[in-house]
């Protein structure tokens, strides 16, 4: 198993030198002169050259790439052109605004993931049960770009209950109130894939459980409904767990990016 694992792990290390070269190789065979970029518009051929040099555009790729991917192991990637300041603080600020949104929306799409899930498995075949299929199913086909532009459209626009960009009001704005209302919107349009997902994993699991003969035990025993639901959520975990977990990583590496562009969220997607 150790070995395994190791073996696993040592994997890693080529997936990761490859997508660090395919990223190079794309920034490299892009559009545009990135030393006409930070010498500016009216910049001269003479100058722009000679900033190349300075900067090392014009060094071989081999020793760029070597320069670049030492700088980053070290955490220095450079200056941003847009904002004139250190690249690395940038990404931990936006970093920090992403992971409020996903973790918003993944508290959401668990809390009422399982909960809807679990009602489901218990009242199987039911009228509950179908409503919440649909919900779920309604859930996975709507894109989170769209969900957003439709709660824009009728919380912001016709009701006017929350704003639509940012994370805090421009006029006295701040505070946990504040940032809760410009959260709303945004947290529900994205966890709604991850809700849907999580419920019908939830209902799966809990059925199976459900159907396996020490539950007939347990009742034998005399245990209560709840406490026989008890036991069988807790079997039912483990399912539950992985997909919450793959859920996160999906809200962090996925739908966060549009839902951010929607609602103009200061995350790493914006």
């Amino acid at each position: 198993m150790t070995n395994f694992i190791l073996f696993r792990l040592l994997l890693v290390i080529p997936i990761v030198v490859g997508a660090t070269m395919l990223v190079f190789a794309i920034v490299q065979f892009a559009p545009g002169d990135p030393a006409q970029a930070v010498a500016g518009r009216y910049a001269s051929k003479a100058q722009v050259d000679l900033l190349a040099v300075e900067l090392g555009f014009r060094d071989n790729i081999v020793i760029q790439y070597g320069r670049w991917i030492g700088k980053a192991v070290r955490g220095d990637l450079g200056i941003s052109l847009e904002e004139k300041t250190e690249v690395f603080p940038i990404l931990i600020e936006r970093f920090g605004n992403t992971l409020i949104l996903a973790a918003a929306s993944g508290f959401l799409a668990v809390v009422i993931g399982v909960t809807i899930g679990i009602i489901a498995a218990l009242k199987q075949n039911t009228i509950y049960d179908r409503l919440i299929l649909f919900i779920s199913l309604f859930g996975l086909s709507m894109p989170a770009y769209w969900l957003g532009l439709v709660f824009i459209f009728l919380f912001v626009v016709k009701v006017q209950w929350f704003p639509s960009f940012g994370m805090y009001s421009a006029f006295a704005g701040g505070g946990v109130v504040d940032l809760l209302k410009h959260l709303a919107l945004p947290a529900v349009a994205g966890s709604a894939v991850a809700l849907g997902i999580i419920a019908r994993t939830s209902r799966s699991a809990m059925l199976e459980v459900l159907r396996l003969d020490f539950m007939t035990g347990l009742r034998a025993k005399g245990l209560s409904e709840p406490a026989v639901w008890r036991h069988a959520f807790r079997n039912a975990l483990p399912p539950i767990t992985t997909m919450v977990g793959l859920q996160f990583a999906y809200l962090m590496l996925g739908t966060e990016i549009f839902v951010e562009i929607i609602f103009s969220w200061p995350g790493i997607g914006l």
